[in-house]
C-alpha cells in the first residue's frame, strides 16, 4: 500500500451536525485494504479486492505510472461521502493507506466474520452501515454490541452486488489490480446502505462495537466500509403538516399522505389514525412517515400523531380530507374530446406510464395514428416497446348483469404489436385486472380502425375499473385507441365458450379439485354445462348441478376428462371450452442402484420415473437420509449394505420401494522382503501380508518399469511369499479380491545385496593446461576395495590414483571410477576432466630490428584468438598499458610476450633484441646575415661528424649538387639540411629563412624649384656625380644648372641610384609656367593622362632604364594605351625647353 500521510477531512459534515444528528464514527477492526491509490500498480497499493476476480476500489489520486490518465469515476480525496438517499446522511471512508474495509468471504468462522470497535463508545437511536457485495448478493447478520454486555441483532440483511441496486453513493469507480484498467460509469460501482432501528430501550446504552456475520454461503464476498449514526431524538417534535398526493383521487384510487417538517432525529414514531364519525382510530400497520390510503370511493379524513422515543412527547397534526371524484353507471363513453393538452388523462381515467409510453394527443403525430370518433380530433394511443395498460374512471356495475365492453384500435400496418386486449378489476392497476374481456389480440396489423368487444357479467356489486393492455417491442410506432364504452348487454349469435381448467393436473382418491372457465360469453341468455368423460374424445356426460363457470368434484376415482358447453338463449347457438384432464395418483416408481461397488466408491441411489412435482424421501442404514429423485452415497464402506427405501410423494399420494446396496470390502495389504545371500544372487524373496487365510488374489507389483500380475492364494496367515527375487526395487505392488477390489498400492520394498559397497569419492587435478600432468584421484570409507577407472582414448587403470603425464587436448572428458569388494560393486561415479590448450604466443617481426631513434619495429602476436590477453615486457619488466595483440618497439631492450587464454593458460614467446641507433647532429649555423641584398650570399653550415653526408634543401625541394657541409645561399627561401650518419639514420635540421632585399631605383620629381624622392631610409643627393655635402633629405632646393642625382639605401642595407636629371634653365623668375601649379591626373593611369597647365607644355615619358617610350609637343591630353604597365618618369618642358616638372607615372591597365 502506498505509505504516505492520509488527512481525515470532516469539513463535509459541519453542515450535518447544525441541520440534523447524523455523525460519521471512527472504527477499528478493518481487515484489508481494498482501495488502490497513488502513483504505481495497484497491487501495490491494496492487500484485498472486494469481490474475488481482483477489482478493487479506486482513489482519486491513482495513477499506474506519473504518466497515466487520472481515473473518471473514483473515490473522492479524504474519503469523505455523502448518501443519495438520506438528506443529511454522510460517511467517512478509513485512510486509503491503511486497512480500510472489513472483508467476509466463504464460511467458516474464520472468513465470514469480523467485528468493527467504535474508536469512542457512544449512544444513537440508528446506525447506518455503507458496505456492497462482490461477484453477487450477500446476506448477513449484524449485532449491535454495547458496553454493557447486552447486544440486539438484526437478521436476514440483504447487500446486493455492487453492479445491481439502489445505491447510496454510486459512479466511485473501480481498477483491475492485475493490470491496473480502471473503469466505472455514473452508476456503477454502488455502495449501499443499511439502516439499524435500536430499539427504545437500547437508546441510552454506549454502543461499543458491531458485528457482521455473512450468512450467505456462496463465492459472493461482502464488503464493509464506514458506520455512521444518528442520535435520538429531545423535546417535542415538530411538524409543519400533511401533504397528500393527490387531494382529490379519482373513485377507486389511493391517495398518498406524508408528515413534512419533522426531524430527521432517531427515535420518531408515527400513527396515523382515520375519522369514523365523530371517533379517530388507530390504522393498523400505519406506522410510517407517509401513508397510503385505501382505494377510496368516498371522501375520508386522516391525522397523524409524531412521537418522540426519547422524551416520550408528543404532537399531532392538524385533519386532512381527502375528497373522492364521481363514479360512473354505465352507459359509459369515452372519446378524448374533453382533453385540454397532450397527455391529459380525461375523466379520471388513469394509466401506466403516460407520456412515455401511453400518450392523449389532439391530433395525429403521423404513422397512421388518429381519430375514430365522428366529427372528432381526439384519442389515445400505445407507443412502441410499451408494456402498459390504461384504465377507465371508476364504474358501478349490478352483480348478475351483462355488460358488453368495448374499444376502437387503429395500427401503424408494423409488426411488433404482441399483445392487444381488455381486462377488468376492482382497483386501476395491472395486478388487479384479474379478468380478461374478450380474446386478446396477437399481432395486429389493420391500418383502418376496427372495434375489439367482450363482455363482463359481475357476480357482485361494486366499483369495477377496466384497464386496455398493449404490449410490444421495438419496431412499430403507434397504435392508436378511441370510443372506450360499457354497455349492458343481451345475448346474441354465437357464444363463445372460453378457457377451461383444473386446480390440480391430478392426485389420489381422497383429492378435491375446482373445474372453472375464464373468458367467453357472459350475460342475459348465456346458460353453461359442465361435462365429463372417461376419455378425451367422449362420449361427454353432463355433471349434475354444474351450470356456472365454477365446478367442485370431490375425490378421483379414476383419470377423468372434463369440458365446458355455452349456449344462447336468444339464438339457440353454442360452443364447446377445451379439454382438462385430470390424473389419478400415485403413478408405478422403481427405485434402482448403480450396482455393487468395492470400498471407497460412491453408490447412486435412483428412481426410474421421476415426475415434475413429486417430492422424494430415501432412507437407509446409517440414518442415510436424502429428499432427491437421485442421491449418492460418497466413498461406501461394507457399513452402507443393506436396504434403501424410496418414499414417492406426488399430489399428495405417497408410494415406497426398496432396493439393496452391497458394497464389498477392499484388501488392505503390507510388503516386505528378503536380501539375496550373495551380491548379484537371486534368491530374495517379496512376502505380502495382511490378506484373507487360503483365499485367491491377483498380486500386481511393478519391477525395473515392467509391470506384471500373479494369480496366487494365501496360506493359512493370510500372506503370501514370493521367492527368487533379485535385487532391486518393487513398486505398485496391490492386490486385487476376488470381487474385483484392488486394495491401495503399498510402499515400495527394495531388495539388496547383502554388502553395500559405498560409492567412491572421486576427483582430479583439472581443470589443467596443455602438457601438465592429469592427476585423478578416489577414496572409499570402505577398506580392500579395488577401483576400475575407464576414460577418454580407452585409458583405464585399476590404480587408485592415476595420473596422465605431458596430457594433451585429447584427454579431455568424462573418467569414471567404480569399486569391488568380494563380488559386490559400487556404483560407477564420474569427473570430469578439462585438458586446456595453451595459447600460442610466437611473434612475428615487421621489419629489422635494428631501427634508427625516433622509429620504432612493430611487434605481433603469430596467433590471435578470441578471449586472450597478452603482455608486453621489455627485460623481463611489464611494459604498462601494452596488452595489445602488437606492441611497436622504440627503444634498446630484450622484448617477448606473455599470452593468457579463457582457459587460464599461458604462453611467453622467445625474446626478440632491438637496438636503437642515435641520429647525428643536424643544426644549421651562418656567419653572415640572413636577409642580403640582391646579388649578395650568405653562407650556412651544417655539423661536422665522423662519416656524415650532407644534403641541403631549398623551400622543400633538394638542392642539386649541394652535399657539402656549407652552402652559399643567393636566393631567398626556407633551407634545410638532411645529415645522414652511422647506419644511414638521417637527421632533419631546424629551417633557416634567407631574404633577400629586392632594390627599388629612386624617382627624382621636379616642382620647378626643388628635387624629391621617397621609400628609403637614407638618400645623398649628388650633382655632376659628386656627392652634395649635407643633402641627405628626401628633398633637395636647387641653386644651378647641372646633372642631378640620388642614392636611397632601405632598412636591409641596400643602396641603387636613380636615372640623373638635368637641370640647364634654373632662370625660374622667366619661366612661363610655375611646376607647382602644374597637375597630372588620373596618377596611375590607364588609357588618358591629363596635364593641366597655364600653357600647353611639352611631355617626354621615360622607363626607368632612361630609354623614351613617347613624346609629344604642346599636348595636354596624352593616350597611354599602347605603353606598357609600369613606373615611368614624366617630364614637362615649355615651349623654350625650361624643365618645368618631373613627377612619376604609374600605368595599370
Amino acid at each position: 500500500m502506498q505509505k504516505k500521510i492520509f488527512t481525515l477531512i470532516f469539513l463535509t459534515f459541519l453542515s450535518f451536525h447544525s441541520k440534523a444528528t447524523f455523525t460519521p464514527v471512527t472504527l477499528t477492526g478493518f481487515n484489508g485494504d481494498a482501495i488502490a491509490n497513488g502513483i504505481g500498480n495497484a497491487s501495490a497499493s491494496t492487500t484485498v479486492d472486494v469481490d474475488g476476480v481482483n477489482y478493487a476500489f479506486v482513489a482519486q489520486d491513482f495513477q499506474a505510472t506519473s504518466s497515466s490518465p487520472a481515473p473518471s469515476y473514483y473515490l473522492p480525496t479524504g474519503g469523505a461521502l455523502t448518501s443519495l438517499l438520506t438528506p443529511g446522511l454522510g460517511f467517512q471512508l478509513a485512510s486509503y493507506s491503511s486497512n480500510n474495509v472489513l472483508r467476509l468471504s466463504g464460511s467458516t468462522s474464520t472468513t465470514n466474520t469480523g467485528t468493527l470497535s467504535f474508536a469512542t463508545a457512544q449512544t444513537a437511536g440508528e446506525l447506518y452501515v455503507l458496505c456492497t457485495s462482490g461477484s453477487g448478493n450477500s446476506t448477513a447478520t449484524i449485532t449491535v454490541n454495547f458496553t454493557n454486555s447486552t447486544s440486539q441483532t438484526f437478521t436476514n440483511i440483504s447487500v446486493l452486488d455492487w453492479y445491481n441496486g439502489t445505491a447510496s453513493v454510486a459512479g466511485i469507480g473501480r481498477v483491475n489490480t492485475t493490470n491496473n484498467i480502471t473503469e466505472g460509469t455514473s452508476a456503477n460501482p454502488r455502495l449501499y446502505e443499511v439502516k439499524l432501528t435500536l430499539s427504545s430501550t437500547n437508546y441510552s446504552n454506549q454502543i461499543a462495537s458491531i458485528t457482521v456475520t455473512k450468512t450467505s454461503t456462496s463465492t459472493e464476498i461482502l464488503d464493509v466500509l464506514a458506520v455512521s449514526k444518528n442520535d435520538v431524538c429531545t423535546g417535542t417534535p415538530t411538524t409543519t403538516g400533511i401533504t397528500p398526493s393527490p387531494a382529490t383521487v379519482c373513485s377507486g384510487n389511493a391517495a398518498v399522505l406524508t408528515v413534512n417538517g419533522v426531524p430527521t432525529s432517531a427515535g420518531i414514531t408515527y400513527q396515523w389514525q382515520s375519522l369514523s364519525g365523530t371517533t379517530w382510530g388507530n390504522i393498523a400497520s400505519a406506522t410510517s412517515q407517509s401513508y397510503t390510503t385505501p382505494a377510496l370511493t368516498a371522501q375520508a379524513i386522516y391525522r397523524c400523531i409524531v412521537t418522540c422515543s426519547g422524551s416520550s412527547l408528543s404532537v399531532t397534526t392538524n385533519p386532512d380530507t381527502v375528497n373522492v371524484a364521481t363514479s360512473f353507471t354505465p352507459p359509459y363513453l369515452e372519446t378524448f374530446e374533453s382533453i385540454i393538452n397532450d397527455n391529459d388523462m380525461p375523466n379520471c381515467m388513469s394509466g401506466t406510464h403516460v407520456g412515455t409510453y401511453i400518450y392523449t394527443r389532439s391530433a395525429s403525430i403521423g404513422n397512421n395514428t388518429g381519430n375514430h370518433t365522428p366529427g372528432g380530433t381526439k384519442y389515445a394511443a400505445f407507443r412502441y416497446s410499451c408494456q402498459d395498460t390504461m384504465f377507465t374512471p371508476a364504474l358501478n356495475l349490478t352483480a348478475g348483469t351483462t355488460y358488453q365492453i368495448g374499444f376502437w384500435y387503429n395500427t401503424d400496418g408494423l409488426s411488433g404489436w404482441t399483445t392487444l386486449g381488455a381486462a377488468i378489476g376492482t382497483t386501476p392497476n395491472s395486478a388487479a385486472m384479474t379478468t380478461t374481456i374478450g380474446t386478446p389480440l396477437s399481432g395486429p396489423t389493420n391500418m383502418t380502425y376496427q372495434q375489439y368487444t367482450g363482455t363482463f357479467t359481475p357476480t357482485t356489486s361494486g366499483v369495477y375499473f377496466v384497464g386496455i393492455y398493449c404490449k410490444a417491442n421495438s419496431i412499430p410506432w403507434y397504435i392508436s385507441i378511441d370510443d372506450i364504452s360499457v354497455n349492458i348487454s343481451t345475448c346474441a349469435g354465437t357464444p363463445t365458450a372460453g378457457t377451461a381448467a383444473a386446480s390440480v393436473t391430478g392426485g389420489c382418491a381422497a383429492t378435491n379439485f375446482t373445474l372453472s372457465i375464464t373468458g367467453g360469453s357472459t350475460g342475459s341468455g348465456i346458460s353453461r354445462q359442465w361435462q365429463s368423460a372417461s376419455s378425451a374424445t367422449g362420449p361427454w356426460t353432463n355433471l349434475a348441478s354444474g351450470t356456472t363457470t365454477t365446478y367442485s368434484v370431490s375425490g378421483i376415482t379414476a383419470t377423468t376428462y372434463y369440458r365446458n358447453y355455452v349456449s344462447c338463449s336468444g339464438s339457440g347457438l353454442g360452443d364447446t371450452s377445451n379439454v382438462v384432464t385430470v390424473n389419478k395418483y400415485p403413478l408405478v416408481y422403481t427405485a434402482t442402484t448403480s450396482g455393487t461397488v468395492c470400498a471407497g466408491s460412491n453408490v447412486t441411489l435412483n428412481t426410474s420415473n421421476p415426475t415434475p412435482g413429486a417430492t422424494y424421501q430415501w432412507s437407509g442404514p446409517n440414518s442415510f437420509s436424502a429428499t432427491t429423485a437421485s442421491a449418492i452415497i460418497n466413498n461406501a464402506t461394507t457399513a452402507a449394505n443393506g436396504s434403501y427405501t424410496l418414499t414417492t410423494t406426488v399430489n399428495g399420494c405417497t408410494a415406497s420401494q426398496s432396493v439393496t446396496v452391497t458394497v464389498n470390502p477392499k484388501p488392505v495389504i503390507t510388503a516386505t522382503g528378503t536380501n539375496p545371500t550373495t551380491c548379484g544372487g537371486t534368491n530374495g524373496t517379496l512376502i505380502v501380508s495382511g490378506l484373507t487365510a487360503n483365499t485367491a488374489y491377483v498380486i500386481a507389483y511393478t519391477f525395473n518399469s515392467s509391470a506384471s500380475t500373479h494369480n496366487i492364494t494365501t496360506t493359512a496367515t493370510g500372506s503370501y511369499t514370493f521367492t527368487g527375487m533379485s535385487t532391486g526395487t518393487y513398486s505398485n505392488i496391490s492386490a486385487t479380491s476376488a470381487a474385483g477390489c484392488v486394495s491401495d498400492p503399498v510402499n515400495p520394498v527394495t531388495i539388496s545385496n547383502p554388502v553395500s559397497v559405498p560409492d567412491p569419492i572421486a576427483g582430479s587435478n583439472a581443470p589443467i593446461c596443455t602438457g601438465a600432468t592429469l592427476s585423478l584421484n578416489a577414496s572409499s570409507t570402505l577398506s580392500g576395495v579395488v577401483y576400475h577407472w575407464s576414460g577418454p582414448n580407452g585409458f583405464t587403470s585399476t590404480t587408485q590414483n592415476p595420473s596422465i603425464s605431458n596430457a594433451t587436448v585429447a584427454a579431455s572428458g568424462t573418467y569414471t571410477v567404480y569399486t569391488t569388494y568380494q563380488a559386490c560393486t559400487s556404483n560407477t561415479v564420474s569427473v570430469n576432466a578439462a585438458v586446456n590448450p595453451k595459447p600460442n604466443a610466437n611473434i612475428y617481426v615487421s621489419n629489422s630490428t635494428t631501427i634508427c631513434q625516433g622509429s620504432f619495429v612493430t611487434l605481433s602476436v603469430s596467433t590471435v584468438a578470441p578471449g586472450n590477453t597478452y603482455q608486453w615486457q621489455n627485460n623481463g619488466g611489464s611494459i604498462g598499458g601494452a596488452n595489445g595483440n602488437t606492441y611497436d618497439a622504440n627503444a634498446d631492450g630484450n622484448y617477448r610476450v606473455i599470452v593468457n587464454n579463457a582457459s587460464g593458460c599461458s604462453d611467453t614467446s622467445t625474446v626478440i633484441p632491438v637496438t636503437v641507433i642515435a641520429l647525428p647532429a643536424s643544426a644549421i649555423t651562418h656567419s653572415g646575415p640572413l636577409t642580403i641584398c640582391q646579388g649578395n650570399s650568405t653562407l650556412l653550415e651544417g655539423p661536422t661528424g665522423t662519416g656524415y653526408s650532407y644534403q641541403w634543401y631549398k623551400d622543400g625541394s633538394q638542392i642539386s649538387g649541394a652535399t657539402n657541409i656549407d652552402y652559399s645561399a643567393k636566393n631567398a627561401g626556407f633551407y634545410t639540411l638532411i645529415v645522414t650518419g652511422t647506419g644511414g639514420c638521417n637527421a632533419v635540421s631546424a629551417g633557416v629563412t634567407v631574404t633577400v632585399s629586392t632594390p627599388v631605383t629612386p624617382i627624382i620629381t621636379f616642382d620647378g624649384s626643388a628635387l624629391s624622392t621617397s621609400g628609403f631610409a637614407s638618400y645623398q643627393w649628388y650633382k655632376d656625380n659628386t656627392p652634395i655635402p649635407g643633402a641627405t633629405n628626401a628633398t633637395l632646393t636647387i641653386t644651378s644648372n647641372g646633372y642631378y642625382t640620388v642614392t636611397g639605401t632601405d632598412a636591409a642595407g641596400c643602396t641603387t641610384m636613380s636615372a640623373m636629371a638635368l637641370i640647364s634653365t634654373l632662370n625660374v623668375g622667366n619661366l612661363t609656367v610655375n611646376g607647382n601649379d602644374v597637375n597630372i591626373y588620373p596618377n596611375p593611369a590607364s588609357t588618358m593622362v591629363h596635364i593641366d597647365a597655364a600653357a600647353k607644355l611639352n611631355v617626354q615619358i621615360r622607363n626607368l632604364e632612361g630609354q623614351t617610350v613617347m613624346t609629344k609637343k604642346a599636348a595636354s591630353d596624352i593616350d597611354i594605351s599602347g605603353i606598357a604597365n609600369g613606373v615611368y618618369m614624366i617630364s614637362l618642358t615649355d615651349k623654350d625647353g625650361n624643365l618645368i616638372k618631373i613627377d612619376r607615372l604609374i600605368i595599370v591597365h
